[in-house]
């Protein structure tokens, strides 16, 4: 097992949720055993941000039953085997700019707060894309405008946040197809046996929200520029034809006669 901080991981166990809590050890400890905390993030990576000390009133195998049992009946989030990872779910996780208190993070009971993870440090989360002092757990998805208001950070697991990723990955493949993109400029490539556009390499949602603007303002300047070309063609035409002389009609004029 896993050595952490000079504690000898025992005993551990993942939630449904990503949240997980490992009995630990370390005799010559003040508190011989622990349990750890940790998220399990979207890289399989564990973050580990804190610990509850045994009281030593059971053995330590019991007490660690008893909290993950109390922790059941609190959340109500299933437990996974042991050994497998937690699958994407219908979760959603943010992440907060500033240290956790009332003031930080939406509490309303109809927003679905379902847990909030507070770290002792500001940490890197999501491939190093996000530093955050901790996480909130909701059962659905916080308006856009909280998300602004407390400028909380989604997880790019979140099921909004995966769908509008996937539309904006077709979307970016379909027009560096147009572009005839060469392989080092493209972000995306087409998977043939699924049939659809798949991110290079992962990209944060404000990532690829910036590269979809960008092809935006490219596309933008295109019609423009034709625009402009179009109606410069079809003023030249306007102005040939105003300096050509009227074609003649049939037939003799009176002089001719």
């Amino acid at each position: 097992m896993e050595d952490l901080k000079g504690y000898q991981i025992q005993k551990e166990a993942v939630f449904e949720n990503g949240r997980g809590f490992a009995l630990a050890h370390n005799p010559e400890a003040q508190s011989p055993f622990i349990i750890w905390h940790f998220t399990v993030m979207p890289e399989g990576e564990r973050n580990y941000y804190g610990y509850t000390a045994c009281r030593g009133i059971l053995p330590p195998e019991k007490e660690f039953e008893r909290f993950l049992s109390a922790y059941d009946y609190v959340y109500k989030v299933p437990q996974l085997p042991e050994g497998k990872r937690p699958m994407v779910t219908d979760y959603y996780r943010y992440y907060t700019r500033y240290p956790l208190d009332k003031n930080t993070y939406p509490i309303a009971k109809e927003l679905g707060l379902l847990e909030i993870a507070p770290y002792d440090n500001r940490t890197m989360v999501e491939g190093n894309s996000i530093r955050t002092w901790g996480e909130l757990i909701y059962t659905k998805p916080l308006p856009e405008k909280l998300v602004e208001d407390y400028e909380l950070k989604p997880s790019r697991l979140n099921p909004d946040v995966r769908r509008k990723m996937e539309e904006q990955t077709q979307a970016l493949g379909k027009w560096e197809d147009s572009r005839h993109f060469g392989d080092k400029r493209r972000l995306t490539w087409f998977h043939p046996d699924f049939g659809t556009y798949i991110l290079k390499q992962p990209l944060s949602p404000e990532q690829l929200s910036e590269r979809i603007e960008a092809m935006k303002e490219l596309e933008a300047e295109r019609k423009e520029k034709r625009s402009i070309t179009a109606q410069l063609r079809k003023e030249a035409k306007q102005e040939k034809e105003n300096r050509e002389p009227p074609a003649k009609k049939g037939g003799h004029s009176h002089e001719d006669r």
